[in-house]
C-alpha cells in the first residue's frame, strides 16, 4: 500500500504553524499586548510624579505649579486609557485570530482523522486518545495564548515595574517576594483541597444527575409512566440530593476555613509590603509621591502575579498533555487504504484465506475465508448474530483490513472495491438531518448534475421504494421535507428511514451492492416487497445480501452459511438444505418466527 509523505509536527511547528494563519494579525497583536503592559508599568512612575506635583501646589499655588499637575494628569491619563484601549483592541483582534487559528487546527484534525482506518473505531483505547487529540487541536492556540501572554504581557509589565522600584530602591523589589509567596502558598492549599472535594464530590453528583434523568428526559418519559415509576426513582433522586447536598453543606464549611486561612496568608503578604513602604518612607528613602504610586499599584501587581503564577501556569499544564495528544495523531501514520487498483469492469472478486481479529479480542472474527463473486452472482451471507456476516462485508468494502489473505479483483490484489463498482447499505445507516432530496443523493457529491435531473431521479427511486408522506400532511414535493423535527421538519419511523436509505443506495446505481440486514427495521409486508424490489433492481447486478430473512433470499443463486468466522456451508437452496444441518435449521427457525 503505497503511503504519502506527510509533515511532521512539533510544539514549535504548532506555533508556527499558529502564526503563519494570519502573520500580520500575529504580530500586531503582540506589539500592541506589549504596548499596553508597559503604559501599565510606566502609569506607576506617572503617579509618582502627579502625587508629587500635587503636593508642590498645596504647599506652592500658582499658576506654572497648576499647569505642571495638569500635565502630569494628562499623561497619567493617556497612560491608563491608553493600555485599557489597547487591551480592549486587542482582545477584539485577539478573538478573530484565534478563532480563524482554533478553526485552521479543527481542519488539520478532521483532515486527519478522515484517513484513519475503521478498524481504529473499534478499539475504545484510540478512540480516547483521538478525543483528547480534538480538545488538543483548540488547545494549540491556547497555549500560545499562554505562552505569548507571558512574555508580551506579564514580562513587560513586571519589568517595567521592576526597574521603576529599583531606582527608587533595590530592596524594593522584594515586593515580588512578599506577594508571590502568599500567591503560590494559597494556590497549592485550595488545589490541594479542591481536588478532594472534587473526588467526593463525583459519585453523589453523578447518581442525583443520573434519577434527575429519568425523571426528566424525553427518551425515559414513556416507560417511566406506563410503568408508574416515578415515585420509585423520585425516592432515588431524593435520597442523592440528600447526600449530595450533606456532602455540599460539609465542603462549604471546609471552603469557608479555606478561604479564612488564605485571606490571613494574603493579609500577611499584604502587611509585610507596607512595613517595608513605611520603612522607607520614615527613613527617607522614598518619597510621599512614590509612596502613594507604589500603594495605589499593589492591587494591579497582585492580580497580575495571581493570573501569571496561577492561572496561565495552571492552563499551560493543563493543555500541554492535549497538545501532545494532537501532535502524536498528527505525526502518527494515516492508514487509509487507496483505491483499487484493479482495472475494467467487474468480472471476479475473491477473498483467498482472509482472517481478520478486532482490536482487544480473544477470538477471531473471520478465519480462513476463501469464496469467489462472480459477475452477476447473487450471494447470501446467512449465520446468527456474531457470526461474521457484516465484518465480512467490511472486509470488501476496505473498511477493515484483513490480517491474513488478501481480496483479489479481477486477478489483481486489492485493499478494497473500488467505490465506483460498489455501492452498499449498511444496517446502521445514518440518518442525516437534512432534506429528503440530500439524503438520497448524498453519496453522489462527486457526480452531481443538473439539478432538476437530479430531483426526477430522487423522485423515481422514492416511487420505487414506495416512500410516501402524504399521511403525514407534508407537501406534494416530498423532496423538500427536512428529515428533523426539531429544525422545522419532520420525524421519519424506523420504517421510512429504512426506505431512504434503500432509495439512498438505488440512486447511487454501481455494478456491485452490498446490502447489510436492508429490511431489519420494516413490517413483513413492506419487507416482502423491498426483497421483490431488490431482485428486480440488481437483476443485472452483481450482489452480497447480509440477512436473517431466509424465506426472501429465493432469487440468489449461492448461498454462505457462516459460524464463529469460518465458512460451515456454501451452496444452492437446495443443496444446503439436505446437506447443512446449520442451514436447514436457520431456515426453519426463521420460518418458525413467521408462523
Amino acid at each position: 500500500m503505497k503511503r504519502r509523505c506527510e509533515k511532521t509536527y512539533s510544539i514549535p511547528g504548532i506555533f508556527w504553524e499558529i502564526i503563519q494563519v494570519n502573520p500580520l494579525r500575529f504580530v500586531l497583536q503582540y506589539v500592541m499586548s506589549i504596548t499596553s503592559s508597559v503604559l501599565l508599568g510606566l502609569f506607576v512612575a506617572q503617579l509618582q510624579n502627579v502625587f508629587n506635583h500635587a503636593a508642590v501646589m498645596v504647599g506652592t499655588p500658582s499658576a506654572v505649579n497648576m499647569r505642571t499637575l495638569l500635565g502630569s494628569l494628562l499623561v497619567l491619563f493617556l497612560y491608563k486609557y491608553g493600555s485599557e484601549g489597547l487591551e480592549i483592541l486587542n482582545g477584539y483582534i485577539g478573538n478573530l485570530y484565534y478563532n480563524r487559528c482554533a478553526a485552521h487546527f479543527i481542519y488539520l484534525y478532521n483532515q486527519k482523522f478522515g484517513k484513519v482506518s475503521a478498524i481504529t473505531f473499534e478499539d475504545e483505547d484510540k478512540l480516547n486518545l483521538y478525543r483528547n487529540a480534538l480538545e488538543g487541536a483548540v488547545a494549540g492556540r491556547g497555549m500560545l495564548h499562554v505562552i505569548m501572554d507571558m512574555f508580551t504581557m506579564y514580562i513587560p509589565y513586571f519589568v517595567t515595574i521592576s526597574i521603576y522600584l529599583a531606582k527608587q530602591d533595590p530592596g524594593l523589589l522584594a515586593i515580588f517576594a512578599f506577594i508571590a509567596g502568599p500567591v503560590l502558598i494559597t494556590n497549592q492549599m485550595k488545589k490541594r483541597i479542591h481536588t478532594q472535594l472534587h473526588n467526593r464530590a463525583v459519585g453523589p453528583q453523578r447518581r442525583k444527575e443520573e434519577y434527575a434523568k429519568y425523571l426528566s428526559d424525553a427518551s425515559y418519559l414513556k416507560e417511566v409512566r406506563v410503568n408508574r415509576l416515578f415515585p420509585y426513582f423520585y425516592e432515588k433522586y431524593r435520597n442523592a440530593r440528600q447526600e449530595y447536598n450533606r456532602f455540599y453543606i460539609s465542603s462549604n464549611r471546609k471552603q469557608l476555613v479555606l478561604d479564612l486561612i488564605t485571606k490571613v496568608i494574603t493579609l500577611a503578604g499584604f502587611l509585610a509590603v507596607i512595613g517595608l513602604l513605611m520603612q522607607r518612607l520614615t527613613t527617607g528613602v522614598i518619597g510621599i509621591g512614590a509612596f502613594g504610586a507604589i500603594f495605589y499599584s499593589l492591587d494591579d501587581v497582585y492580580s497580575l502575579m495571581d493570573e501569571a503564577l496561577v492561572s496561565r501556569i495552571a492552563e499551560y499544564h493543563e493543555k500541554l498533555p492535549l497538545l501532545h495528544a494532537f501532535i502524536n495523531m498528527m505525526n502518527s501514520q494515516s492508514i487509509e487504504a487507496e483505491e483499487s487498483t484493479a482495472e475494467g469492469a467487474l468480472s471476479t472478486v475473491s477473498l483467498q484465506n482472509v482472517s481478520f481479529t478486532y482490536p482487544n479480542a480473544q477470538q477471531a472474527a473471520l478465519q480462513d475465508i476463501s469464496f469467489t463473486i462472480h459477475k452477476n452472482d447473487k450471494i447470501a451471507i446467512v449465520g446468527y448474530n456474531g457470526s461474521g456476516k457484516s465484518t465480512l462485508a467490511k472486509i470488501l468494502l476496505g473498511l477493515y483490513q484483513p490480517a491474513e489473505g488478501s481480496l483479489v479483483m479481477n486477478g489483481n490484489p486489492v485493499n478494497k472495491l473500488d467505490r465506483k463498482i460498489a455501492s452498499v447499505m449498511f444496517q446502521n445507516f445514518n440518518r442525516y438531518k437534512e432534506t429528503i432530496l440530500n439524503n438520497v443523493r448524498i453519496s453522489e457529491q462527486e457526480r452531481r448534475s443538473d439539478i432538476s435531473q437530479e430531483k426526477d431521479r430522487a423522485e423515481e427511486m422514492l416511487k420505487r421504494v414506495s416512500l410516501d408522506l402524504a399521511e403525514q400532511g407534508k407537501p406534494e414535493r416530498i423532496l423538500d421535507v427536512l428529515c428533523a423535527r426539531e429544525f422545522g421538519g419532520t420525524d421519519l419511523s424506523g420504517g421510512q428511514w429504512q426506505k431512504l436509505a434503500t432509495a439512498r443506495m438505488l440512486y447511487r446505481d454501481r455494478d456491485f451492492v452490498i446490502l447489510d440486514e436492508p429490511t431489519s427495521q420494516i413490517d413483513p409486508v413492506s419487507e416482502y416487497q423491498l426483497f421483490d424490489l431488490f431482485e428486480r433492481e440488481i437483476r443485472d447486478k452483481t450482489a452480497i445480501i447480509i440477512t436473517h430473512t431466509m424465506a426472501s433470499i429465493g432469487f440468489c443463486n449461492r448461498m454462505i452459511v457462516l459460524q464463529d468466522g469460518k465458512i460451515q456451508a456454501m451452496g444452492d437452496h437446495e443443496t444446503l438444505m439436505r446437506t447443512s444441518p446449520l442451514y436447514y435449521q436457520l431456515y426453519h427457525s426463521v420460518e418458525t418466527c413467521y408462523e
